[in-house]
């Protein structure tokens, strides 16, 4: 073999081409991508099926399989069909997420009332509660978020406050009389709900809350920490305030709208129902609820029980006899 031969010869080995390691690390980067979006449209998926399980699971037979096997089954079934309709529209999804973010994230900081995170949190508990409590949970969802002047009247319930704890507990306190029936053996499994009485009789029955009109052409919500300092406000004030009072010690209250007026209403068990019905009428408030009803809503296993300023009791008339729910807000 001459020189030229021997150069020109080359090892097999040699002569493959070096690969380009660029293209691998791309791939791999955007298959781990990939995966971290398929992870949080899956959590997103869980979020938006719960809501939906509840509602199917309320609407559809009990199929009494043990161990709740048909339950399981038909949520593992709704959150499977939520995710792969996400995964079919998948950047659709990404980019509706991504967009939703911001949005809450500037309404969280900027100033007014804009719908904020603490506003869709607050929103989503409403239709959890809605999917597994009320009669017609669509039409409460409905109604909930057509509701113009929803996300103004959530911001003012800010029962979280100190000055509405305090004054809560000072309601509570200055009245004797309840604090020894919540602290009686025989009715202290009603001791949250005799407190919410309490507060009830301090801005209701004792004429502590003086009816005030809003500004000419204008609604206003005053904070229920603002009515603190006041005790005075229309009826949308007046409501905002007594739920958020009530909320404040651990008593779920809600807001009712009707098409002319804004009422509180507080959600008592059913199985607590007799006896807070004895309590009203024969122990706390005899006088007051003497040959009266007791007005309420039921809700699946809750009763609302009305607490509008309209009488000098828990329950007392709704105003104008008109109890026709347009909207309503939970308090979470």
């Amino acid at each position: 073999m001459t020189q030229d031969q021997n150069n020109n010869f080359q090892d097999p080995a040699q002569s493959v081409p070096i690969q380009d390691n660029t293209e691998t690390s791309t791939q791999k980067n955007d298959e781990e991508s990939s995966s971290i979006w398929d992870d949080i449209l899956g959590w997103v998926s869980l979020l938006v099926a719960l809501p939906l399980f509840l509602m199917l699971a309320r609407i559809l037979p009990d199929l009494d399989w043990r161990w709740n096997l048909d339950r399981w089954l038909l949520g593992l079934l709704v959150v499977a069909v939520v995710y792969m309709m996400m995964q079919w529209v998948k950047w659709l999804s990404i980019l509706g997420l991504l967009f939703g973010v911001g949005f809450l994230t500037y309404g969280s900081f900027a100033k007014g009332n804009h719908y904020s995170w603490k506003n869709a949190i607050f929103d989503y508990k409403s239709i959890v509660y809605a999917s597994a409590e009320e009669s017609e949970p669509v039409d409460y969802i409905v109604n909930m978020m057509s509701t113009p002047e929803r996300v103004k009247i959530v911001n003012a319930c800010d029962y979280s406050s100190p000055k509405v704890i305090n004054f809560a507990r000072k309601c509570i306190s200055e009245n004797e009389e309840f604090c020894e029936y919540a602290d009686a053996d025989e009715y202290y499994k009603y001791r949250e709900i005799i407190q919410a009485f309490a507060i009830f009789k301090y801005v209701n029955t004792n004429k502590k809350w003086h009816y005030v009109m809003d500004p000419p052409k204008r609604e206003y919500y005053a904070k229920a920490s603002a009515s603190v300092e006041t005790l005075a406000g229309d009826c949308d004030c007046h409501a905002i305030f007594l739920a958020s009072c009530i909320r404040a010690i651990n008593v779920k209250t809600r807001i009712v709208i009707t098409y002319d007026h804004a009422y509180p209403e507080m959600g008592i068990d059913k199985k607590d129902w007799s006896g807070v019905v004895y309590l009203i009428k024969r122990e706390l408030f005899p006088t007051e609820s003497a040959g009266k009803k007791i007005c309420y809503h039921q809700e699946g296993d809750t009763y609302w029980i009305n607490l509008d300023y309209t009488d000098a009791y828990p329950g007392g008339h709704f105003m104008d006899n008109n109890d026709k729910k347009v909207s309503i807000i939970n308090i979470p």
